[in-house]
């Protein structure tokens, strides 16, 4: 039997979010220390509307969707990203607004978190890397064409974002070094821990 399960309205920061899950995302951006802005404009994507949920103007990927995990999630060929065609696919007549915003796409799929328990440090000449296991993620970032996108921070200047594999090398110029990877640092482990254990009470988020 099918079942139709609703995803739970939550309050957060004044915002009425659709499900807990986008406001726990919202808890991740405001330990980040990030920008951030919800369902704040719609889009015509080439006779597409489309409202993304979050826009964060400081990132690369600024325009940001959220959804649950969903089991057996295979890049491209699932059908969850059927719905997102064109928006996780570039296809060669985009122009204007539909191109950048597809090169500026990314969904996220599942729960803010890394378990802090599988994270391997190590030093190199002049950073450390911060690195976890690729089943200790619980979300999966897919950007147009491409997934394993995951957040990560520079060693040398704290910016943040997300990159393929998490290769903080490519968030800056910063390090002149490709495979650097920096997905489990202090900073990002916080930022999950809140989003994580962020309480959610009756359909709003409680302090403390």
């Amino acid at each position: 039997m099918k079942t139709n399960i609703k995803a739970i309205e939550t309050v957060y920061k004044g915002y009425r979010f659709r499900s807990r899950l986008e406001a726990r995302w919202a808890v991740f951006f405001d330990a980040l220390g990030l920008e951030w802005g919800y369902e704040v404009e719609g889009l015509d994507l080439g006779g597409l509307w489309y409202l993304p949920d979050f826009y964060i103007p400081d990132l690369e990927y600024r325009w940001i969707e959220i959804k649950p995990r969903l089991p057996g999630i295979e890049w491209p060929d699932h059908p969850v990203f059927n719905k997102y065609d064109p928006l996780v696919s570039v296809r060669p007549d985009d122009q204007g607004l539909t191109q950048e915003f597809v090169n500026h796409f990314v969904l996220l799929a599942g729960t803010p978190w890394v378990s802090p328990e599988n994270v391997h440090i190590w030093d190199n000449s002049h950073y450390r890397q911060y690195v976890a296991d690729s089943d200790t993620f619980e979300y999966e970032g897919f950007v147009s064409c491409d997934n394993s996108y995951r957040w990560c921070e520079c060693p040398v200047c704290g910016k943040v974002g997300l990159q393929y594999d998490g290769r903080a090398g490519r968030l800056c110029g910063c390090i002149d070094d490709d495979k650097v990877y920096s997905t489990a640092t202090p900073r990002l482990i916080k930022a999950y821990t809140a989003a994580r254990e962020a309480r959610i009470e009756k359909g709003r988020w409680v302090a403390g």
